[in-house]
């Protein structure tokens, strides 16, 4: 992490503007639903402003880790092509790892603290019905969440093993990401069906959001059985992607 940090030092004014950029657009993401609801009161009939900043709360704390820790897996599809994975899989570390981690992104960081400081704020404010079991609950469905997240940006990521020099890749991760800001109330049947059973973001930030809302722990149970499967499945996945990897060597 520290060399991480001296790297985006050595470009100072990118990495001030970088992380202006990141911490505005988080911004966007609460105030836009803000101002929507100030005219229609609720989101999808059940959504107040405070269980909206919930949802951007936990997004904000989610994506900015996820920026931070695994923004390497963008680089991945470049990798595959130009042979570069090699090195991932040379090292003495898990290649799904060191293929994931391998720089730490400074410049997400504050949008972490931005969404610490909004769940603190809507708990505080809101007329939640509030214990120890629907804390602990809302963290294990926020550490799942994180996983969750994870899972699907490292799968679609996998898919470069395939298509090769397709480098939408990682926009079409991005879209899916935005798409998780969103109470899934909001989509209809149909599409609440694929974000449910085949691209689970409903499991990032709805169910931690629903918890406190509603005050139904057992939720946090389903989105950890959901993470725990879903990386069984990321983890096949990558080995399989590997069989099919050349290296620059071949």
């Amino acid at each position: 992490m520290k060399i991480s940090l001296l790297r985006e030092l050595e470009h100072r004014v990118h990495f001030v503007f970088s992380t202006f950029g990141s911490i505005f657009g988080i911004i966007l993401i609460y105030v836009i639903p803000i101002l929507i609801l100030e005219k229609t009161g609720y989101i999808a009939g059940r959504w107040n402003q405070l269980d909206i900043v919930i949802i951007s709360s936990c997004f904000a704390i989610i994506s900015s880790l996820d920026s931070s820790f695994f923004h390497t897996l963008d680089f991945l599809p470049e990798q595959i092509a130009k042979g570069e994975l090699d090195y991932s899989l040379r090292i003495p570390l898990d290649s799904q790892f060191s293929s994931s981690v391998k720089f730490f992104n400074w410049d997400h960081v504050p949008n972490f603290f931005i969404g610490i400081l909004g769940v603190i704020y809507a708990l505080a404010v809101g007329n939640y019905k509030l214990n120890l079991l629907i804390i602990s609950s809302f963290i294990l469905a926020l550490i799942s969440g994180i996983v969750i997240f994870y899972c699907l940006h490292k799968i679609i990521m996998i898919l470069s093993f395939w298509l090769i020099g397709a480098d939408n890749l990682a926009a079409l991760f991005h879209v899916i990401r935005r798409s998780s800001n969103i109470p899934t109330e909001v989509f209809g049947k149909s599409l609440l069906f694929i974000f449910t059973y085949f691209i689970p973001i409903v499991f990032i930030t709805t169910y931690p959001a629903i918890i406190i809302k509603d005050s139904i722990s057992y939720v946090s149970l389903i989105s950890a059985l959901v993470a725990i499967l879903l990386f069984i499945f990321t983890r096949k996945f990558w080995l399989l992607g590997l069989k099919s990897y050349s290296g620059a060597s071949s």
